[in-house]
């Protein structure tokens, strides 16, 4: 099997757990060593506490009715969305080391010098 081959949405099981490991890791990583991290975790959840409308948009739940936002609400989406950025953003970034520290692990392992 080649890189090339793997198609991340039909991964045999052994790999999703692999997969699912290291995100778990990538995850208490971020929320041990990231005061930033846990910070824009604590403001999401007060957020979508506050805003019941909110867990419908980020869960993809279906829309079936227009919703009429208040000025608030729309502030409150607009924080939403960019918290949700800086999360995802953090959380691809720790996913890039994580894979750049297995790949030195693999090359030491294999004897490949780096200089």
């Amino acid at each position: 099997m080649r890189i090339d081959d793997i198609d991340i949405y039909k991964l045999p099981r052994w790999m999703e757990g692999i997969f699912e490991e290291v995100e778990q890791i990538c995850y208490e990583t971020l929320e041990e060593e990231s005061e930033f991290y846990k910070g824009v975790l604590e403001e999401t959840h007060e957020l979508l506490d506050k805003y019941d409308f909110l867990s419908t948009i980020a869960d993809h739940d279906e829309i079936r009715e227009p919703m009429n936002l208040s000025i608030s609400e729309v502030q409150a989406l607009s924080r939403f969305w960019v918290l949700e950025t800086d999360r995802m953003s953090m959380e691809m970034v720790q996913m890039y080391l994580l894979g750049c520290r297995h790949m030195w692990e693999l090359m030491e392992l294999l004897g490949i010098k780096i200089n």
